[in-house]
């Protein structure tokens, strides 16, 4: 049976490199050529000898966080608000086509430690409104929303909030959420 993972500096490999080796079934990680590996964190977008998707991993082009701030000031009386983030699409070409970036959305809530935001979205309420519920966010993205050369994404975040007997919301869960966002690209450099 070959040896599969090895994690430190590579005693075989040009340059001796350090980091994480997968080796593929039946090779051995201490192999010398790119086709010998599943996985290696040592390459990355400035790697020219980069010739196929082996041991290629994402690579987060655009990351950063937004605020929302949750009211019930008649603006957002369903204790959500919303926020378009924006990425230049040529940031997402492989040089010949663009690509829809990988997109990871995640929310917080900053203003009340004993608020847990949902991941994935939930907003419920019968036609009589006398109950209601919501939490969480949902997102949608639109690599081509218009001809500005710019991607979207539009983040809905609900706050964590359970509706009364007569269908009022409580004022509990009102407060600034942060929405942090990593896009991704699935393109190779070389």
């Amino acid at each position: 049976m070959a040896n599969r993972v090895y994690l430190g500096r590579h005693p075989a490999l040009s340059g001796n490199p350090y980091g994480l080796f997968v080796s593929k079934p039946t090779k051995n990680v201490l192999g010398t050529t790119h086709d010998d590996f599943a996985f290696r964190s040592d390459l990355s977008d400035s790697v020219g000898s980069v010739t196929s998707t082996f041991g290629q991993s994402f690579h987060i082009k655009h990351r950063g966080e937004v605020s929302i701030s949750l009211t019930n000031d008649g603006t957002n009386s369903d204790f959500r608000d919303s926020v378009s983030i924006t990425y230049p699409r040529a940031d997402f070409n492989d040089g010949s086509n663009d690509r829809c970036p990988l997109v990871f959305i995640q929310t917080s809530v900053i203003t009340d430690t004993t608020i847990q935001n949902a991941v994935g979205m939930y907003n419920w309420k019968n036609t009589s409104q006398d109950f209601r519920t919501s939490m969480g966010f949902r997102f949608v993205v639109q690599p081509y929303p218009d001809t500005s050369g710019n991607g979207l994404i539009h983040v809905t975040v609900f706050a964590e909030a359970f509706a009364d007997a007569d269908g009022d919301w409580p004022g509990t869960n009102t407060g600034t959420r942060k929405v942090y966002y990593a896009l991704a690209t699935t393109c190779i450099s070389t």
